[in-house]
């Protein structure tokens, strides 16, 4: 009769079932450096100088609200790393032979930060195993901040910040400037301007597993790319290319995680910005016609049709956030939406226009919402009739400074604020500043900083990178504990 090896699982580098007698070890890596995006492996090896069959392998995730954050990986289950999947019944493992248990957390809207449960990982062999000691171990989910844009360190162009340091990606993207990142099918997706990744070359797009990065198939044309978004299970690519991998397209690329499709959708100018929600995929830019069609700076697709909103808006369109009740929130240069005024910034709901209030002074260059709450960042210095620098908040009926915002220290007047994520009560903020000033005073914050909603105050990572920040992705990781 078998006898099956409970194990419950994190931080701990090698975790014994007995020791001499002992078949099977177990063990879970805590370098933080092999924590793969939102995966951890849990190594299973024969330490016996005789193979074994596994007979069964089962995981069970405590408490309820940590199994919806994470899932166990195996042959079964719809992970989408093929290579996920190297522990399997009926598998034989010669003497000091491994295979792997893998875990990932899954990303939630929103984010849930700093939840904690058990793992329970049940091997059982065709062979008795001698000892059935249980060893525990602790799962702590966290979120790591990814950061892209124009700097040089701590790798070039990207980085991440784990909560106490900053980690490279490996030697980062090379050749310019990292614009936008999102995450799809288990990797972070990076795109832009640059055209090489640790020493390989890529064409203006690339992917990181956790360890190395990669090609994106062909890549896409020159002069790379501005935008990303994820719509019905494919990545969307935006920006000022003619094609994608050998498909010739218009500004718009699809990637299904093997192959790229291109549109002839007849725009006349590059797309800046996409934003989706789970019907509509919207893009905004500089163009002013599709096809036939006039779509000033804004179109969406819904159900294989494209369309414009309404007149569109009367000037290059540089950030969009939908909100959680499918709201349509547009920010860039222009002064009018439709038939209204609105500066700089717009919401799009129940097929019509109307403004924030009376809008920002200069502007618009990102935004993301939470709820009720928009967040807008760029070149303004007031938000209503407030004094507001260079980012500010809209609770759906009035303005807010977010203390004194941000400024570039040495030369104020080229403060620019290019990215904004929110997570959870905390407001991740990227541009173009060294500077958050809080009521009390100012702090230092280089090129990113984060705003806490519950303090209502700001907060540095670190010492922050050396140069302007353009996209931050939150990502969620596993962390593993010894209990």
């Amino acid at each position: 009769m078998s006898v099956r090896l409970l194990v419950t699982l994190l931080i701990l580098a090698i975790s014994h079932v007995g020791l001499a007698n002992t078949m099977l070890q177990i063990k879970a890596d805590d370098d933080p450096a092999q924590q793969h995006l939102s995966y951890r492996a849990i190594s299973v090896e024969n330490i016996s100088a005789e193979p074994h069959i596994i007979k069964d392998i089962t995981v069970s995730v405590l408490p309820d609200n940590v199994k919806s954050l994470v899932q166990f990986c195996d042959r079964n289950s719809n992970c989408e790393k093929n290579y996920l999947n190297t522990c399997q019944s009926g598998m034989s493992l010669i003497p000091h032979q491994q295979c792997f248990i893998w875990l990932r957390a899954v990303a939630q809207d929103p984010l849930i930060p700093d939840t904690k449960g058990q793992v329970q990982l049940h091997v059982t062999t065709q062979e008795p195993l001698v000892s059935s000691n249980a060893i525990t171990f602790n799962i702590n989910y966290r979120q790591d901040v990814y950061v892209g844009g124009n700097f040089t360190a701590p790798s070039l162009n990207i980085a991440r910040w784990n909560g106490v340091a900053w980690q490279a990606l490996g030697t980062g993207l090379y050749g310019g400037e990292v614009m936008e990142l999102t995450h799809y099918q288990g990797d972070l997706y990076a795109t832009g301007s640059f055209f090489e990744a640790d020493g390989e070359p890529v064409n203006f797009i690339a992917k990181w597993n956790g360890e190395h990065w990669k090609n994106v198939g062909l890549g896409i044309g020159d002069p790379g790319a501005d935008a990303l978004t994820v719509y019905k299970n494919n990545l969307f690519v935006g920006g000022g290319f003619d094609h994608a991998g050998e498909q010739p397209t218009t500004y718009l690329a699809k990637w299904d995680g093997t192959d790229w499709f291109g549109f002839e959708l007849g725009m006349d100018a590059p797309i800046n910005v996409l934003a989706a929600d789970a019907d509509r995929l919207y893009v905004g830019g500089e163009f002013t016609q599709m096809g036939d069609h006039a779509t000033a700076h804004i179109a969406v697709e819904n159900k294989g049709y494209w369309q414009a909103l309404d007149v569109g808006v009367n000037n290059s369109v540089r950030a969009l956030a939908v909100d959680q009740h499918g709201v349509l929130f547009v920010g860039g240069l222009f002064d009018r939406a439709g038939d209204i005024v609105a500066a700089h910034i717009a919401q799009w709901k129940s097929n019509s226009w109307s403004a924030l209030g009376t809008g920002v002074n200069d502007t618009v260059l990102a935004l993301a919402t939470d709820r009720d709450q928009v967040f807008s960042g760029g070149v303004f210095t007031q938000a209503g009739d407030i004094p507001a620098n260079f980012v500010a908040e809209w609770d759906g009926s009035k303005w807010y400074a977010l203390a004194g915002g941000v400024t570039f220290a040495k030369y104020p007047k080229y403060t620019q604020v290019y990215a904004l994520t929110t997570h959870g009560q905390q407001l991740y903020v990227g541009g173009y500043f060294t500077q958050a000033h809080n009521k009390n005073g100012a702090i230092n914050a280089n090129y990113i900083a984060m705003w806490d909603r519950n303090q209502k105050q700001w907060q540095a990572l670190g010492e922050g990178v050396n140069g302007s920040v353009r996209s931050i992705m939150v990502l969620p990781a596993l962390k593993i504990e010894n209990s």
